[in-house]
């Protein structure tokens, strides 16, 4: 599909990654919280914490849109007092 010049591309990713999650957040509450901007098709908390001691995990939303909608609302949102990032 040719591109036009100066269009603008709407995005095509859905899946989303989450850093500093609260360590006793659980996948329902975090599938809860992202649920609020669309359909969370997925959603998984990873067992390590990242170099800097940082749980994280992924969600899969139904929609670019959606997904978005979802970094626009909840990044920097500070969530049982860990400000998460989206």
């Amino acid at each position: 599909m040719p591109r036009l010049r100066g269009a603008e591309v709407p995005p095509a990713h859905k899946n989303l990654y989450v850093l500093n999650l609260p360590l006793d957040v659980t996948t329902d509450q975090l599938a809860a919280l992202f649920a609020t901007y669309g359909t969370v098709v997925h959603c998984v908390i990873l067992a390590m914490l990242d170099a800097q001691a940082r749980r994280r995990g992924f969600i899969d939303m139904s929609s670019p849109q959606e997904a978005k909608e979802a970094i626009e609302g909840l990044n920097g949102f500070v969530w049982h007092g860990y400000p998460i990032e989206v």
